[in-house]
């Protein structure tokens, strides 16, 4: 059995985060999606991804910052 990639998806606009986590699942992934830093930082904690789709103007935190740490 082919192992499935899981992606994070990290926006705190619902819709954008929705879409894309539709867009990725219709494609085979397994995805989750978190609103902000601070969940993102608990999934990573929880999981290992593949992938991390960041929203670079999230409200509230840096998310070039986020992807630096």
């Amino acid at each position: 059995m082919e192992a499935v990639h899981r992606i994070l998806v990290v926006d705190d606009e619902a819709d954008v985060r929705d879409w894309l986590q539709s867009l990725l699942q219709d494609a085979g992934f397994a995805v989750d999606g978190v609103a902000d830093g601070k969940a993102m930082r608990a999934a990573l904690v929880e999981r290992t991804y593949a992938l991390l789709v960041l929203d670079l103007r999230l409200r509230g935190e840096d998310g070039l910052q986020l992807a630096r740490e």
